[in-house]
């Protein structure tokens, strides 16, 4: 075997490895609603995997993690996931890049060091449309608008007829 063939096999190992690991960690994301590593660990794997198809076209397969886009996020608003929008000012946690560990009384849940912020308006998926929720700092969010904007992309992405979110309405606020 010539030297080129073996480390071609040695590249070959690596995709499908990081192909594995980053699909354990999108099951534990979106489907357990517990990562078990930050999203910076995260996004290095998926970085790496990306740049090793760049440079070898040929492994790249219609089920990489690279070639799907938003699959995971349209899964949980499938699921019936709802989105309230929360009014300016009320805390929320951003948890986005913190470090998290598994909690050692429920391996289902991660206990992590988010940041409190009071900032314009928000959204969130807890919380049950339970307006309560907006005030309790107890969930994590993201920004309105740059919700707004990763639906926007999705919706054009995957040429969707409509938003897949499935927002809390006024009756099904308490």
């Amino acid at each position: 075997m010539s030297e080129a063939s073996d480390e071609m096999d040695d590249i070959r190992r690596q995709v499908q490895e990081l192909r594995k690991d980053i699909e354990l960690h999108n099951y534990h994301y979106y489907t357990l609603d517990a990562p078990i590593i930050p999203d910076v660990e995260y996004d290095k794997l998926f970085r790496e995997l990306q740049e090793l198809e760049q440079r070898h076209p040929e492994l790249i397969t219609p089920d990489s993690p690279t070639q799907r886009v938003g699959a995971a996020a349209l899964k949980q608003f499938a699921q019936g996931k709802r989105t309230l929008k929360c009014a300016a000012g009320t805390p929320w946690t951003w948890c986005l890049n913190k470090p998290c560990t598994v909690d050692p009384a429920n391996p289902k849940k991660a206990i992590c060091a988010c940041d409190v912020l009071r900032t314009g308006e928000w959204i969130t998926a807890g919380g049950n449309c339970n307006t309560a929720t907006c005030k309790t700092a107890y969930w994590s969010g993201a920004p309105l608008n740059d919700f707004n904007d990763g639906t926007d992309f999705l919706v054009k992405q995957l040429k969707l007829k409509k938003s897949p979110v499935n927002w809390c309405s006024q009756a099904d606020a308490r």
